[in-house]
């Protein structure tokens, strides 16, 4: 619709003709990416690599736009990136919700609450992580005293400017070997399922068929659904509900009532723009991280310093309540998979009470991590 409407504009300027045809032409494809623009050798290489040229064409883009007039490209940036980004995070800054959103979402979208149901919109992808992100990064350090504001920054901001090189075809199945989602910067499984056994590795969003996959086989539904939509996108997704609704009706798999979801998640087209709370929840993966650095630090002064328990490690008390943490963790999520796995009540309550086991552990991740609790 950009282009359409850049079109419009310069048709109106350089007049209805021929000429101003081809110019209005080139002013539309100049103002967003340009895919059809190749090097020499890109085009060969981004048959094999998907949007290896379009990661090149925006930077260059980009640098283009500077040349031609550096104060107009800042005043748009500031105005239409910075300025948006500064306002939503204010908006945002007290909002406990907006806290466990998992960094990538909160990196890649602008994120604001319409009564009780969180929309996100798409930042642009290189210029936002540099005008829009990094500002709000600074605020997180600025204002909230955030010691680790800018972590992981840098790193989210060179993987938006420079093409991946592994080809699309392996890089599915690379990052199910590595349990590693390169494109959200998270675990494929989390950490709290780590120790699980691989076919209860699932959460209330995985599909049927991955889950009867991973029961039959013995492997993490969740790595099953990666593949899935790793080389499948939307369609492999469509198809494996569809193919999942079969297995239930079959009687192959158990016909499962499925936890209520909000209306707005249901509507095509739109749920795109809807972010789920708590799917993903930020202070539970610090959690678990937190717990590994103490481990790996104490076995590291096991083996150094010769101590032989836990109350000559420096940070024992933090380590224990870790430890203490990370069981009754596990205690809630067995109870989260049988609450899951119950078909005896109705699809209301299952969502009631998998959001109110949810709420549980986020907020004993917090305790454990000194963060203030989030009301019910």
């Amino acid at each position: 619709m950009t282009r359409v409407g850049v079109y419009a504009k310069a048709l109106k300027t350089e007049g209805d003709s021929i000429s101003g045809r081809m110019l209005a032409s080139l002013a539309s494809r100049e103002t967003t990416t340009d895919f059809n623009r190749f090097g020499r050798h890109t085009k060969g290489i981004n048959s094999v690599i998907a949007f290896f040229n379009a990661t090149l064409q925006s930077g260059d883009m980009v640098a283009r736009a500077v040349k031609r007039d550096k104060g107009k490209f800042l005043l748009r940036v500031l105005t239409y990136i910075t300025l948006p980004s500064l306002v939503f995070f204010l908006m945002n800054r007290d909002e406990p919700e907006y806290e466990e959103f998992p960094q990538y979402l909160k990196d890649q979208n602008w994120l604001f609450k319409v009564g009780n149901t969180w929309y996100r919109i798409p930042k642009p992808y290189d210029m936002g992580m540099l005008f829009g992100t990094l500002f709000e990064r600074y605020m997180d350090f600025a204002i909230k005293e955030n010691p680790k504001a800018f972590e992981g920054w840098g790193k989210g901001f060179a993987e938006s400017l420079m093409p991946n090189f592994i080809p699309t075809a392996f890089l599915p199945y690379l990052e199910v070997l590595t349990n590693f989602d390169t494109f959200r910067n998270v675990p494929i499984v989390p950490q709290s399922e780590r120790y699980s056994k691989p076919s209860n590795q699932y959460g209330p969003y995985t599909s049927t068929l991955a889950k009867t996959f991973g029961k039959m086989f013995n492997v993490s539904p969740r790595k099953a659904d990666h593949l899935i939509k790793g080389y499948g996108a939307g369609l492999g997704k469509t198809l494996a509900d569809v193919v999942g609704k079969g297995l239930e009706v079959t009687g192959i798999a158990e016909k499962k009532v499925q936890p209520d979801t909000p209306w707005q998640s249901k509507v095509p087209i739109a749920r795109a723009f809807v972010a789920e709370t708590y799917r993903s929840s930020k202070s539970i993966d610090d959690m678990y991280d937190t717990l590994n650095d103490f481990e790996m630090e104490y076995s590291q002064l096991k083996d150094e310093k010769g101590i032989s328990s836990i109350g000559q490690f420096p940070k024992a008390n933090e380590l224990r309540k870790l430890r203490k943490a990370s069981d009754e963790l596990g205690d809630l999520r067995r109870e989260y998979n049988d609450t899951y796995a119950d078909n005896k009540i109705s699809s209301y309550q299952k969502s009631r009470k998998l959001s109110e086991l949810n709420m549980k552990m986020i907020n004993l991740s917090r305790r454990a991590l000194g963060k203030p609790l989030i009301k019910e």
